[in-house]
């Protein structure tokens, strides 16, 4: 008899099972089987491998069981061999697979009932969410890190680097991509690549305009009901004194040239600060800056509250309570310098607030402070000639009168000075561009 014929009836007499079979080393072999098609599946229970080492222990009642725990992790390593996990899965599984063997370990010597329904070692649970946030948390960054070092491959070899696209992100690109297609096809082509700076302000005109739009219809309505109850609630103050005029000005004009004014300022102040602020996204593209961002949005909110004025004063001559206007061009011109002093002043606080973050949060202060002393809702000529000069220092005060002396006939300011107001607006327009020159550091594209 040959010794393939004897092996041969060794296998029969084990399959008909003749002969005696090692308890032992089926569990070892069925643990180290076991946990070998478990480790790299995804979405796998701590309570799996709990399981595993638990079916394998009736074979070791009184032995010891440092074999099987070993063939456990013999099983671990060939995973990792067999499946090439990265060395982060690779260090994950083993912790996992190390933890759940010294947890249970630990419950057998303290002579806990292992076998019991639902059993799980305490702590255990914490354990692996713990293990599983640490392993996601290093996967993340070894993404981060890989795209990084392809954006910088890419950077050297002067190629395009390609984003892939996540899929809950390829349905938006996919509507996003005619749109960009027909951008590129009504590009107009430029001088040596650059775009020139005078044919971005229609396109960030109507950007603003649709800002304002997509703002909110409240918001659109507010730029009338605002002024309005301001300029009710000041005239009303005005009529009950028993004043129909002020200083030959119908008080119901008077208030409104004050008020409207005002708000336009104080919008302009305000708007063009925070497009100055947020400039940031645009400043990758070169023709654009911030301090052009500002006067766009404050030559838009001029625009605006030029047509806010202009409804305002027809609904109201045509129900008899205001009066037209007696120099239309030098009313604007005055309406137009006040609209460039506040544009000056919100660059000016926007570069304050490149380098001091809080401090807009005085800008309302300030204004308020301002509002005093801008004869918006009284002229100098009303109070006593000893006291004009506290309010006379404010250039806002000279504009708002020039302004009432352009509308109304009546009325001719002795004090406001029209060089005063020149020489101030140029004075503010010079400060703003020393402040954008100083703060333009302060701003990093995004």
């Amino acid at each position: 008899m040959t010794n393939q014929d004897r092996i041969e009836g060794w296998r029969k007499k084990r399959q008909a099972g003749l002969m005696p079979t090692d308890p032992q080393a089926n569990a070892l072999s069925a643990a180290f089987t076991q946990i070998r098609a478990l480790v790299g599946e995804p979405n796998r229970d701590i309570r799996t491998i709990v399981q595993i080492i638990l079916n394998g222990l009736p074979a070791f009642p009184n032995a010891d069981r440092r074999e099987l725990y070993q063939r456990v992790h013999d099983g671990t390593d060939a995973a990792i061999k067999e499946r090439g996990l990265s060395e982060i899965a690779a260090d994950y599984w083993t912790r996992r697979v190390k933890g759940a063997v010294r947890m249970l370990e630990a419950d057998l010597r303290k002579g806990v009932d292992v076998f019991a329904s639902g059993y799980l070692p305490n702590g255990l649970a914490e354990f692996d969410a713990k293990l599983e946030a640490g392993y996601r948390l290093r996967l993340r960054q070894m993404r981060v890190t890989r795209a990084r070092k392809e954006r910088r491959r890419a950077t050297r070899e002067d190629r395009a680097h390609v984003i892939p696209v996540l899929p809950d992100e390829a349905a938006d690109l996919a509507r996003l991509r005619p749109l960009l297609d027909y951008l590129h096809a009504v590009q107009r082509p430029t001088h040596h690549g650059t775009v020139p700076r005078f044919q971005t302000i229609g396109p960030l005109f109507f950007l603003r305009l649709l800002l304002i739009q997509a703002d909110s219809r409240i918001a659109l309505i507010w730029l009338f009901v605002g002024p309005l109850v301001i300029m009710v609630l000041w005239s009303s103050m005005y009529i009950l004194n028993g004043m129909r005029f002020v200083l030959g000005m119908d008080t119901v004009t008077f208030t409104l040239t004050g008020v409207v004014v005002w708000v336009m300022l104080r919008q302009i102040v305000f708007r063009s600060s925070e497009a100055y602020v947020s400039a940031r996204g645009w400043l990758n593209l070169e023709p654009i800056s911030p301090v052009l961002l500002s006067v766009m949005t404050g030559g838009v909110y001029l625009l605006v509250y030029l047509f806010v004025l202009s409804a305002m004063i027809g609904f109201g001559r045509f129900l008899g309570v205001i009066s037209l206007p007696d120099d239309v061009l030098g009313a604007l011109s005055c309406i137009a310098g006040i609209a460039v002093i506040a544009v000056s002043m919100g660059i000016i606080f926007a570069s304050i607030a490149s380098r001091w973050h809080y401090f807009m949060r005085f800008s309302s202060a300030i204004e308020r402070f301002l509002q005093v002393f801008s004869s918006v809702f009284f002229v100098s000529e009303q109070l006593p000639y000893e006291y004009r000069s506290y309010f006379l220092w404010c250039p806002l005060a000279h504009g708002f009168q020039l302004l009432r002396s352009a509308y109304f006939v009546a009325y001719k300011s002795q004090d406001a000075s029209p060089n005063y107001f020149l020489v101030s607006i140029t004075v503010f327009v010079i400060s703003a561009l020393v402040a954008d020159r100083l703060a333009r550091p302060n701003l990093q594209p995004t």
